[in-house]
């Protein structure tokens, strides 16, 4: 991990994100639901893909302040 965090972990939820807006839709009974569901999975993991970036420099940044006070 470095100051950016986990690529390959934000990598990962980003290609999570993509599968479940594909493969929901097509595979629910109603096309609907299905829609519904990968939306709200797609919009879940790529605020965690971009937030958890975000979170690891601010972490850092703090890490960094606590060091030098």
């Amino acid at each position: 991990m470095g100051l950016f965090g986990n690529f390959s972990e934000s990598i990962n939820n980003l290609t999570n994100a993509i599968e479940s807006l594909v493969y929901h839709p097509f595979h629910e009974d109603n096309l609907i639901k299905g829609v519904a569901i990968g939306g709200a999975i797609f919009v879940k993991q790529t605020v965690t893909a971009v937030v958890g970036p975000i979170q690891s420099i601010l972490e850092s940044f703090r890490s960094g302040i606590s060091f030098l006070v």
